[in-house]
């Protein structure tokens, strides 16, 4: 088995769960009301409230997961003793292998994507999802934000929680 730092207790996962969600809450708060502010200055200005200034959009969305990604991995990282650059570890990975992997995960997006349409079709989502969603991802109205969101922090932030934090703890506790 791998010997890692990232080993975690039960009671510890729980803990860091907690506190994530802890983090979730402030950082909603603390956005929220950030929003709030920008939106009553504009109105208050009688100007038009820009697009980012939606609570519910995908600016905020995105900066509250990176708030809430970022403090909780801080957290973990400073009770275990390790460094972000631990994280990461895809040291040494060919740029053929990045290539294969592009190719790759455009096909299973369009395959996906299909998939999602299908099952759609049979079981449509609630409208509360929907309209939740459909805001999140509403290229139109936000045609900066949506793909760099989508496409930037996204990747970045699975890639370190499940990589860095997840995989290593399983490598670290399971056999192979």
């Amino acid at each position: 088995m791998l010997d890692s730092p990232f080993g975690f207790s039960r009671s510890q996962a729980v803990k860091l769960t907690l506190v994530v969600l802890g983090f979730q809450v402030a950082s909603g708060l603390a956005v929220g009301l950030v929003i709030g502010f920008v939106t009553g200055f504009f109105r208050s200005a009688h100007l038009p409230v820009p697009t980012w200034a939606d609570s519910t959009g995908p600016v905020c969305v995105a900066l509250i997961n990176m708030v809430t990604f970022f403090a909780g991995c801080h957290y973990a990282l400073k009770k275990i003793g390790a460094r972000w650059h631990e994280l990461l570890v895809v040291r040494g990975t060919p740029i053929a292998a990045f290539l294969a992997m592009i190719v790759t995960l455009c096909g299973a997006a369009i395959v996906l994507s299909e998939l999602v349409n299908l099952t759609h079709r049979f079981v449509p989502p609630p409208a509360l999802v929907q309209r939740f969603f459909g805001r999140l991802s509403d290229v139109g109205a936000h045609p900066f934000a949506v793909p760099f969101v989508l496409v930037v922090i996204a990747p970045i932030t699975e890639e370190l929680f499940f990589r860095g934090l997840l995989l290593r703890r399983l490598l670290a506790t399971q056999r192979t």
